[in-house]
This record gives structure tokens, sequence and C-alpha cells, in this order.
């Protein structure tokens, strides 16, 4: 599928810039500039010599074809600039940068590329040399003179900061009052003091498991085992965390140590000696770096066909630009963004690039809080994938505070946290008066009108909660997500996970045609999330599974507003699959009235004993005046008194999590059944429960450690016996009001092996849910098998006599989602 440039002629290319496989003849209505390895700057930039005194040839710089190009500028362009780069590698110690004066003007463009059939590499950094063996594989060197990197590479893959742990990550045991935000407690043999703690850093998820934060380690006390460093967001007990840059964890290839204070780097090489690879240290914040301001804008420069690798913030970063695009390029090995279009930037364009194994995002878009000045612009074409490295909730094409954008096209996968994103200001989420008119509620929110659409989202959300693949926080009208298709996102150990999530303050969004399937979380997983004003849900084909048994949650969250959604001509559909074991910190949310329960049957209890219970909670009642769930509940082990439990206090936070020693019992040997009841009612989300024999013994996070004597029995609360039908939710509802939703109809249920009906606070059947309100909702809605072509492969496409389609149902078609036809053959995407 082929798209059409925006037509301006700010947007009319050479043809070599369409990654031919042959190399493409230059243009004739073009003055050619050249750039060789070979060349020297003190050349005339011809592609070859040609004169006897050797004066005529390429030159050897991007810098020197810079100073050749505004020479053309200011003499006046009679017609367009072509710089090409011969096949090589370019090492720009401190980027490129492209100023107003060395822009193209509205006739005339300016492009570097790769010559035609070659590919020209710039780099961000500089080769490192003086290598001397330290020990044991490790050989140091300095560090440049004047640079402070941030990454070293060898071969252009990134050498890992020395960590403990080397995957996964530490829990914290405890915190400190008064110190949340500036020390931990750790878990004995965890750390070890004695390590080199210079140059040390803390890489952590504190507070949720939303934003990642890295910053320097200051010390340790090893008598209270307390690690302290600069402040970053508060600590919890069981927050994740890393250290890094340790140079007594150096002990594997592919790992290194960036010892600033020394002015020294460590390396073990994966090929064993520096001399048999190229080891670059990043020292370029870009590698290309577009500056202009809103009054003198860069205008109508484009780069093509170019590899542009390693920086120490974004590999390419615009601000004040115009007409300006990054084409057929691979971007990759950013500190922080592949590309970065910051404040005043329009009509900029990234399309059919290669972008990989960045920091944080692949494409960021960031506005200004103040004027409406980045938009207009068109992200499509991209492979976006395995970025997020560095900084744990990158995604893969984010918007902050940037409207009426295109995004389409784009193959998105292998993210920590989202797929894409759009953001808008925390003013957007506040409660507003009734009447308010809507120029007036959306004042200062740029980002709006944002069409998202084509797009193949997999593989995101695998590292951070509350969160979906498709994600809007506090954004503006007239936002869209069409035709995409998001499927296998979240991860089983993490909770609140969504292929779509409209959070908090996004409204009017229109939510159309989208597929949805494989939406993993420990607990809280949904196809659609949607808080908001006005949002419309339409015509979606939403598959959930074992985990995923929501469709659609609709949620009012504090002060921020939900209401007027419409609901219609969706398939809501069920495929039980297998239900994956329990894990800490996925927990139930157990029912809040008075004698519901909760029960496993035939608990193995290893011996005669007086057993402690142990409970593991979280619980955020204290807005609602209850901040102690002591009593509320029993559990009941076989034939065995039933247990108050107790010391459940609130936790602060639904996703905080907390044991508590809740009471003891004597058991006997053998088998029981064990029941939980709610005796007084409130809600708590129930984790796990654990018993032991050891007075001594206590729980240690989601790391449960044995006993030192007795035995030790540990339950997850979500393995427990369901009870009565397996009956899935089309809808989730959260605080509802009777403005919910406007309008819910023609839509299309399934469960194969159970039945659908609503949870939450419409709890019931769907036969209730048809009769409250005066019979407002679904009452031409149906229950029965959509008739996909083979579900088994994914393939939800209808077969002719499928109900669905007599409901008002548009087949979806997905052959034009992902990438189009002229995206280059030669990077592989899958």
């Amino acid at each position: 599928m082929k798209w059409m440039l925006i037509p301006t002629l700010l947007f009319l290319f050479p043809a070599l810039v369409m990654a031919q496989s042959a190399p493409a003849r230059l243009p004739d209505d073009q003055d050619h500039l050249y750039v060789s390895p070979a060349g020297n700057d003190a050349w005339t930039g011809c592609l070859a010599l040609s004169n006897t005194e050797g004066t005529d040839g390429p030159f050897a710089s991007a810098e020197r074809a810079k100073q050749a190009v505004r020479k053309l500028i200011a003499e006046g362009l009679r017609r367009d600039v072509g710089v090409y780069f011969r096949a090589g590698t370019y090492y720009l110690p401190d980027g490129l940068r492209l100023e107003a004066e060395d822009s193209g003007d509205q006739s005339h463009s300016i492009t570097y590329a790769s010559y035609p059939g070659e590919t020209a590499r710039l780099v961000g950094g500089v080769r490192l040399g003086q290598w001397e063996l330290w020990q044991k594989g490790i050989w140091q060197c300095p560090i440049p003179a004047g640079k402070v990197p941030q990454q070293v590479f060898e071969d252009n893959r990134r050498l890992d900061l020395a960590a403990a742990p080397q995957s996964g990550y530490l829990e914290v045991a405890g915190i400190l009052d008064g110190q949340e935000t500036s020390s931990l407690v750790y878990f004995d043999g965890d750390l070890d003091p004695n390590w080199d703690w210079g140059d040390a850093r803390l890489f952590a998820w504190p507070t949720n498991d939303w934003f990642s934060d890295d910053k320097p380690i200051k010390s340790i006390d090893p008598a209270n085992r307390v690690l302290h460093f600069e402040p970053m967001s508060a600590f919890r007990p069981g927050n994740r965390y890393r250290v890094r840059n340790v140079l007594a964890l150096l002990d594997r290839p592919g790992e290194c140590k960036i010892a600033w204070s020394e002015g020294k780097i460590y390396v073990w090489p994966v090929k064993g000696q520096p001399q048999q690879g190229e080891l670059v240290a990043a020292t370029a914040d870009n590698v290309i770096r577009i500056l202009g301001t809103e009054q003198r804008p860069v205008r109508n420069i484009h780069f093509a066909n170019l590899d542009l690798s390693i920086a120490n913030a974004q590999a390419v970063r615009l601000s004040g630009a115009e007409d300006c695009s990054i084409r057929f390029c691979k971007v990759e090995n950013a500190f922080t963004h592949g590309v970065h279009l910051q404040g005043y930037v329009q009509r900029c364009e990234v399309y059919g690039n290669l972008i990989q194994y960045n920091g944080q995002d692949g494409v960021s878009l960031e506005g200004l809080t103040t004027a409406d000045v980045c938009k207009g612009n068109r992200i499509v074409n991209n492979h976006i994938h395995h970025c997020g490295r560095l900084v744990g909730h990158g995604g893969g094409i984010c918007l902050r505070q940037s409207g009426s954008n295109e995004i389409l096209h784009n193959l998105v996968h292998n993210m920590p946290r989202y797929g894409i994103s759009v953001k808008g200001p925390l003013s957007s989420a506040r409660t507003q008066p009734s009447g308010i008119d809507e120029a007036t509620r959306y004042a200062g929110n740029w980002s709006r009108n944002n069409r998202i659409a084509y797009n193949h989202v997999h593989h995101v959300n695998e590292d951070s909660q509350d969160t979906g693949a498709c994600e809007s926080w506090c954004s503006g009208p007239g936002n869209s997500l069409d035709h995409n298709l998001i499927h296998d996102s979240g991860h089983l150990e993490i909770d609140t996970q969504c292929g779509i999530y409209l959070d908090d303050g996004s409204d009017r969004w229109t939510i159309t045609n989208n597929v949805i399937y494989g939406i993993r979380a420990s607990g809280g997983a949904s196809a659609i999330t949607t808080k908001g004003i006005g949002n419309r849900i339409e015509n979606n084909i939403i598959v959930g599974d074992g985990v995923c048994s929501v469709g659609i949650v609709s949620f009012a969250y504090s002060n921020v507003p939900a209401y007027q959604h419409t609901y219609s001509r969706n398939i809501i559909c069920f495929d039980s699959g297998d239900r994956p074991p329990g894990g800490f910190n996925q927990g139930v949310a157990v029912d809040h009235k008075i004698g519901s329960r909760l029960s496993w049957p035939g608990v193995a209890i290893p011996a005669d004993a007086n057993y402690r219970v142990w409970i593991l909670y979280s619980m955020s009642n204290a807005k609602s005046g209850l901040i102690d769930y002591s009593g509320h509940s029993s559990l009941t082990i076989g034939s065995s008194r039933p247990v108050t439990l107790m010391n459940l206090k609130d936790t602060g936070d639904w996703h905080t999590f907390a044991w508590a020693c809740a009471g003891s019992v004597d058991l006997q040997k053998g088998r029981a059944d064990v029941t939980w009841e709610n005796l007084q009612g409130g809600t708590i989300i129930f984790d796990a429960w654990a018993l032991c024999s050891d007075p001594n013994w206590t729980p240690g996070g989601r790391r449960t450690v044995n006993p030192a004597s007795g035995h030790l029995i540990v339950v997850q609360a979500e393995t427990h016996a369901p009870d009565g039908p397996n009956m899935k939710s089309a809808y989730h509802f959260i605080n509802w009001s009777d403005d919910r939703i406007t309008e819910s109809d023609h839509n299309l249920f399934w469960d194969r092996d159970g039945t659908v009906g609503i949870s939450g606070e419409q709890k019931g059947s769907l036969e209730n849910w048809k009769g409250i309100l005066g019979g407002k909702y679904d009452q031409n809605s149906l229950v029965a098998d959509p008739m996909f072509v083979a579900p088994e492969r994914r393939d939800y496409r209808l077969k002719p006599q499928s109900p669905a389609l007599k409901l008002g149902f548009q087949d979806i078609d997905l052959r034009g989602v992902g990438l189009t036809d002229d995206f280059p053959r030669h990077w592989d995407s899958p």
C-alpha cells in the first residue's frame, strides 16, 4: 500500500530516497556535494578527482559539507541541493547541528543522504583507544578529554553497565520515615558494602510501577542495611530496583563501567580484546540537531537512507523546524529518544525508518504548555522496536502536548511501557463545573485531533503497571484510534494492563475498527479501559482469554469526570484458555458484601503445630473512612476455629502490598479446605496467605524465605476455586453514575465456555443489565457465536452468516495495517 506525501513542494524528494535496491540516478536538477571517508575537507566536494592539482574531490566531514551548503544558500539557491555520503562510518564527536542559515527555501530543498546503492553511518561518538588490560578479561582506557559519555558500544551493540542483578530486580525491604525519597532498606545478602560504590547508580521503579528513575548512589550503611542516593520519587516496601555501574559486578563479556570520577572506562569486550572490534563512547548529545526558533525556523531540510547511531541524548532532535523530514534511515542507540520533535515543530515527517534500541522513546513529539506549536506532523511507516532500554517508561511513539498529527502504518513492539501514548496537561483531569463550554474546558490542552490508524502494536507494556498498549492521559478532544491491530501486550507478574487505555481526563476519543486480543496481567487485564467524557467505542473486535476476562472497563476515579460514553456494534468475545498460576502482587479484589467468600480446597498441612497466619494484601479505603480492616474477615482452615484476621491497616494505595501477621491457629497434619469470609463488609485486595509454624519467621516482599525451623505453607489468593458459573464480563463499572453511558446497543457477546455478564457496581447477568434505567442499554444486543473465519489462527474476519453483521457490524479489513510496501526490504520487518 502506497501513501501520498503531504502535498507541498517542501516534500518533493529526489528518487534516491525511496530506498531502491539498485543504485538510483542522481537528479539532474540538483546541485551535488559529496563526502567520503577517503575525502579531504580542503577539496571542492565533487565526486572524484578531476584536475592535476588534486584539489577536486569529496569532502571528508559532514561539517565541511554543511559549510559548503551554507555558502550556496548565502549566494541564493537556484536548485535543490543534495549532499551524498559515500559508504563508511563518520564519527561526529559533537554531532551535526543545523540552524536557520542551513535551511532550504520554499522552492528548494536541502537533502543529506547516502550515495545511491551505498550506506553511510553517522555516529555521535568517538572510537576509544589507549587500552590496557586491567584484569580477568577487563580492559581500561581513558575517557576522551572534555567528554562525559553515558554509553559505550562494541560493534554498535550497547554494553550493559555492570549490575546487580544482571536481569530482573531486587526488592525494597523497607523504608526510613522521612527518607522515603532518598534511601531504602535492602534485604540481607542483596548488596555488598565492600563493592566499589564510586559512580554507582540506582535504577528503580519508586512508588507505583509507572515511571522508572535513575540516580547516583551516595553511600551505603551496612550496619542498618540502608542505601542512600540522590532524591527521586518516594519508595515503598516491595518496589523494584537494581544497582548499576559497579566495577565489582563487571563479571562477563558485554559489560562495562564508566568511571567518570576516575576518567576511565572499563570494558569486558565480547570479542575478548578491544582491538578486535569497534569500541565507541557516546559523546554527542545528538547525531543530528536541527535548531531553529519559531521566528526563524529551520525549513526544508531532509535526511534519507542514513544510519544514525549513538548519542548521549536523542539521535535526531528537531526544534524550531518546519517541513523537514527523516526518511528511510536507521535510527538507533540514543540514550533517550530516537527522534525527538520538541517545541515549535510543524509539518515535519518521520517516514519509513527503522528505529530501534533507543533508551527511551522511539519517536517523541513534545510541545509546549504555553502555546499550540508542535502540530501537523506525520509519523508514518516506521518499524519501531526494543526501545526503553534505559528508561523503563519508554514507548514506541509518545505525544505530549502535540496535536493534529498523523500516526499511521507503524509497526511497534517490545517496549517496557507504551506502544503509542498521547498525553496532555494535568489540569485536563480536574473536575469542571457543568455548563462549561469546550473551548474553556480544553484551553491549554494541545494534545487533540491526532489520527492514530493502521498501526500494528504488540508485545508492549512488558515491564510497567497501570498502562495500555495504546494509551492516553489528560488528552484534548478529537483524537481517534482506528484500524489498529493490538495484541499480546502486558505481563503476567504486573497488574492493570489494557489494550487501549483512556486514562484520567481522556475526553472525546473515537475508538473504531480496532482488533484487540492477548492482553495479559497478573490482575486487572482488560481489552479497553475508558475514563473521561464523551468517548465513543464502536465496531471493534475484543477477544479476551483466561487472563483477560473483561471487555470494557468503565472507570470514574476521584474527582476526574467520566460520562457520556457510547459502546455500540462491538464484538466482545471470550476464549477461556488456560488460567495462569498465581503469583505475588496479583491478588483478588474481594467482594465488599458481607458474607462473600473465597475457598481453596485440599490444602496440605505438613505437621501438627501452631501456625501463625500471615496475609499479603493492599487496601486504600482511608478516603472513605476505613483505615483498619482488622476484624472484617476470617480464615477457616479445616475443622479448626475461624481465625478473625487482625492487624490489617490501610496500605495507602491499591498497588502497595504489605504482609501482616493476622492471627494464629492450631492445625493437624493432613488436607484441609480453607475459606476466607467477609464478616463486616469493605474491600481489600487479598494477594496471598501463609501459614508458618516458626514463630520467628517473617516474609520478605514477593520473595518468601524458608523458615529457620518448622513448616511453611504459601497460597496465592487468585488460585481460589471459582464460585458459580464461569462468567466473563462484557463491561466492568467502577464508581457508576447514571450518566456514564449515553448509548450501548447492537453489540455481540460470546463466551465459548461460559456466560457473559456485567461486573463491578452493576454486577449481574446481561438480563439484569438490560433492565436498568428503564431498559436503556443493549436492548438489541445478542449473545451468539460471532463466527470468525479462523480464531485459532487469530483470523477474526467474519463469515458471511455471522450474526454480528445483522447487527450492523462492519467487517474489519486488516490488510492495510502495519508497514507499507515501500518500507525498505533489506530490513527484516516481522
